[in-house]
């Protein structure tokens, strides 16, 4: 037998290990793997700017066909209703943290997050939300979420004809756009 043949034979078994351990984690794993940042501890609360009718994005569509079709393929479109994300959503307990980023915006919410029973945060303190919108939670990360901060639209385009309040973009991520 050459060296070749017995450190293949060897890594099987090594390989094997490696597989089984990491399905008994995938299953077995505990349900707090990652830390809330606070950002991202409750939904987004975000006022409807003057000029449009509401935060869904069907409703940017009838000016922004195209930006829309785009992201009605995206996968933040699907960020609520995309099969896999709804399965792993209901093995893991339905956590309400889950929300936060595939459903961010509080209206996208059926409950309000009034306060914490843990210093962890995922034992939050619910109370139903009057403002709750199923067809916008299917939405998923909405052009809202994004595009609208106090009361504004931004983007990275400068135009005068939009009829509604606009500012240029600064920096993008959730929670880090101070315009």
């Amino acid at each position: 037998m050459t060296g070749r043949s017995m450190v293949r034979k060897s890594a099987w078994p090594i390989f094997a290990a490696a597989i089984v351990l990491f399905l008994l984690w995938r299953f077995l794993r505990p349900m707090n793997i990652f830390v809330v940042d606070e950002r991202f501890e409750r939904p987004m609360q975000v006022e409807t700017p003057r000029g449009i009718t509401s935060l869904s994005a069907k409703d940017c569509g009838t000016c922004h066909r195209d930006i829309y079709r785009e992201w009605a393929g995206s996968m933040h479109a699907l960020a609520w209703t995309e099969p896999y994300f709804q399965v792993d959503f209901k093995y893991d307990g339905s956590l309400q943290i889950c929300l936060n980023c595939h459903t961010p915006l509080v209206n996208q919410q059926q409950n309000l997050i009034l306060g914490f029973r843990d210093r962890d945060k995922f034992d939050p303190i619910l109370a139903p939300n009057p403002d709750y919108d199923s067809a916008l939670r299917d939405e998923g990360v909405t052009c809202a979420v994004c595009h609208i901060r106090n009361g504004r639209i931004v983007g990275p385009f400068r135009t005068e004809k939009a009829p509604h309040p606009w500012n240029m973009i600064l920096r993008c991520r959730r929670g880090s756009n101070p315009v």
